[in-house]
């Protein structure tokens, strides 16, 4: 179990690990104190992975789309990331855009990338 982390958070780590190991994800180290603590810097190459390298296929289908998510700020990256799932996918998550962005939600920001795995 991570360092802080409580049961629930734990078992949502182990969980986040899976999914990885299943999409056979090259995401480098994972920073546990981040991803724990809801540091978006530990989530943002996940959900770069998740969103543009997990699947070759939805990366063009997502750029055929109009949806510019390359060479994006974290903030313009998050925000179509959002976006797209609210529009393309009918896809609501209870986090916002800005929370993504702030330290916190651990869990839940794990639960979204967990959600986006396995839709790839």
């Amino acid at each position: 179990r991570a360092v802080g982390a409580s049961p629930t958070l734990s078992a949502s780590l182990e969980t986040l690990r899976g999914e990885l190991r299943r999409a056979r994800g090259d995401v480098g180290p994972l920073d546990l104190d981040a991803l724990v603590s809801g540091d978006p810097a530990g989530y943002l190459p996940l959900l770069h992975f998740a969103v543009l390298k997990l699947s070759k296929l939805v990366a063009r289908w997502i750029t055929e789309l109009g949806y510019e998510l390359f060479a994006k700020s974290d903030t313009r990256f998050v925000e179509g990331v959002f976006r797209l799932m609210r529009t393309e996918l009918n896809f609501r998550h209870s986090l916002t855009s800005k929370q993504f962005l702030t330290s916190g939600f651990a869990e839940k920001k794990m639960l979204l990338v967990v959600q986006l795995l396995r839709l790839g």
